[in-house]
């Protein structure tokens, strides 16, 4: 019978495209544009007082962790890049 390899073949194509839409391929883009897309991640560890730190600095500047970590790495790159 015909119907159980169509059956199968759809479900397959179905799981790809979930599985490609997790994966943020097609997606369509959240949030505002920006000519600077933050596309990348990576991953740290940090003791829990890095983590009392950051989150201190996130409230009482009202800027972003992933900002806080971001102007630290400009603030140390342009201290070596002199």
């Amino acid at each position: 019978c015909l119907a159980k390899p169509l059956v199968y073949c759809v479900c397959v194509v179905l799981l790809k495209a979930i599985w490609i839409q997790k994966r943020g391929e097609l997606m369509s883009p959240k949030g505002r544009p920006t000519n600077d897309p933050k596309t990348l991640n990576t991953r740290i560890r940090l003791s829990a007082e890095d983590i009392k730190r950051l989150e201190y600095c996130a409230e009482k500047t009202g800027l972003t962790k992933a900002e806080i970590i971001r102007q630290g790495i400009k603030e140390v790159y342009e201290k070596i890049k002199e």
